[in-house]
């Protein structure tokens, strides 16, 4: 644990206690191991993040137990990161928010899986403030790359009219 000056641009404050925040997965199969994988081949090898998957044949008591026994290894702040709101996987997060000290996001995706990886290892982050680029990444990333070149083709129209 470290007591660090932030930038006043990038995170609001003066000093922060830094302690390393844990990115848990939980998900569906094997979706969150190879989510990890997959952001690691772009933005490096990464520490503080695991998937713990709810695997076809476990029963939700299992589950439950699996997951909240990982959480209790954890020292920090964790940010639960769940592949389907209402599913298993978020409910269970979100059953243990009462226990531990952890954030819940739905809807995890690559980008911002990426971001937040890439956040926390160049800027002393709060926890909210990683929960909010994360969404913002997630958001900005689903797009319908044929409209946005139709879009950009009809604006060179018109600045050539």
């Amino acid at each position: 644990m470290s007591v660090v000056q932030r930038p006043l641009d990038i995170c609001k404050g003066s000093e922060v206690v830094i302690e390393p925040i844990t990115y848990v997965i939980l998900n569906h199969g094997r979706f969150g191991e190879e989510l990890i994988k997959s952001a690691e081949l772009i933005a490096g090898k990464t520490e503080h993040i695991r998937a713990v998957s709810l695997l076809s044949g476990m029963s939700i008591e299992e589950y439950y137990e699996e997951v909240r026994a990982y959480m209790a290894t954890l020292k920090g702040e964790i940010l639960v990161l769940a592949d389907l709101y209402g599913g298993t996987p978020s409910n269970v997060g979100m059953m243990l928010q009462r226990e531990f000290s952890l954030h819940v996001i739905c809807g995890v995706n690559l980008p911002m899986l990426i971001e937040l990886i890439l956040k926390r290892s160049n800027e002393a982050c709060s926890v909210q403030e990683l929960m909010e680029a994360g969404l913002a990444a997630a958001r900005a990333s689903i797009i319908q790359p044929d409209q946005i070149a139709f879009e950009e083709m009809e604006g060179e129209e018109h600045v050539r009219n």
